[in-house]
This record gives structure tokens, C-alpha cells and sequence, in this order.
């Protein structure tokens, strides 16, 4: 059984993604950090992180000051939005780059979350369970780059195993 805080580890969590998490936290502390983060930061996996997904809760998204980041539809002076469903629910997306690191935002109506410290920095970490959901429903979508699909897939079998480690077999 494994539980170890990876973001300590300088080959999981990047100079460049950190300076990325450091401008999100300047911006609003209320982000909830998920995918690969929050599951490096519970010790279920060991790998590095390449992208940022951020969750926020459903609401006025200028109350999280991020506007200014998320791209821009180039046929229409919108801010890019995709939707998926998620558990019965809608999950928006608002793709972005920060510091070089692709950042996805994700609005969900009411996201679990709980306190996580690391390097001197308190942030919020999404429920695991909710992430879990999230890759999986992620595998459905027919344009899933094979790369992605692997890097899913990997992740919730360590999940299975990590999970399965606190069970005695009969």
C-alpha cells in the first residue's frame, strides 16, 4: 500500500508546471486541482505531470479571473467551450495554456475536493473517485488520440490495483 506525496519528486511535478500552479494560485485559490496532479499528490500514481486540470464550480466564471486564458474560438470571438456528460451531469471544458502547460478548466455544479499541502503551498485536490469517473467517461469519446487513450487507461488500472491493495483476498 502506497501513499506517498509524488509532488515532492522534481520528475512528477516540473519547475514549469509548478511556476503554472503558482499563477493559478496567484489568481484564485478556490481552483481544485484533479486529474494526474491529484492523483500523483495520494501517492495512486507515479508519473509525470504534463497538463493541469482544473475544476471550478458552476457559477459566474469571471468570479475565478480566468477570462484572460482560456482560448478563444478563432471563428468567433467566443471563449472555446466543449461539453461532455459526466454521471448524468454536463461538465463544461475551457481549454488554456499557462507557462507553456496546457490547462484545462473543467465547471462542474458541485466538485469534491479536499485540502492538500505540498511544497510549502495548501491547495484543493479533487475527490478521486470523481476523477476515476472522469477518465472513464473520457474513454467513451470516439476522438480520443490513441496516446491519451493509453494514458487513461493506464491510470485507472493503477487505480484498480492501488484500491484492490487494501483488500484481503479470501
Amino acid at each position: 500500500m502506497n501513499t506517498e506525496n509524488h509532488l515532492e519528486l522534481s520528475e512528477v511535478l516540473s519547475p514549469v508546471v509548478l511556476n503554472a500552479i503558482d499563477y493559478l494560485l496567484l489568481k484564485n485559490k478556490n481552483f481544485i486541482f484533479g486529474g494526474s496532479l491529484a492523483l500523483n499528490a495520494v501517492g495512486i500514481i507515479k508519473r509525470p505531470i504534463k497538463d493541469l486540470d482544473i475544476i471550478i464550480e458552476e457559477g459566474d466564471i469571471d468570479e475565478y479571473d480566468i477570462r484572460g486564458i482560456v482560448k478563444k474560438n478563432p471563428s468567433k470571438d467566443i471563449f472555446y467551450e466543449t461539453t461532455a456528460e459526466i454521471s448524468g451531469k454536463t461538465i463544461k471544458r475551457y481549454p488554456a495554456s499557462i507557462h507553456e502547460v496546457k490547462v484545462c478548466f473543467f465547471v462542474d455544479e458541485n466538485p469534491s475536493y479536499s485540502i492538500f499541502k505540498f511544497k510549502d503551498r495548501k491547495i484543493r485536490i479533487n475527490n478521486v473517485n470523481d476523477i476515476i469517473i472522469a477518465k472513464r467517461a473520457y474513454l467513451e469519446n470516439p476522438g480520443v488520440r490513441p496516446e491519451s487513450f493509453l494514458k487513461h487507461m493506464m491510470d485507472i488500472n493503477t487505480y484498480q490495483a492501488f484500491i484492490k491493495s487494501y483488500f484481503l483476498e479470501d
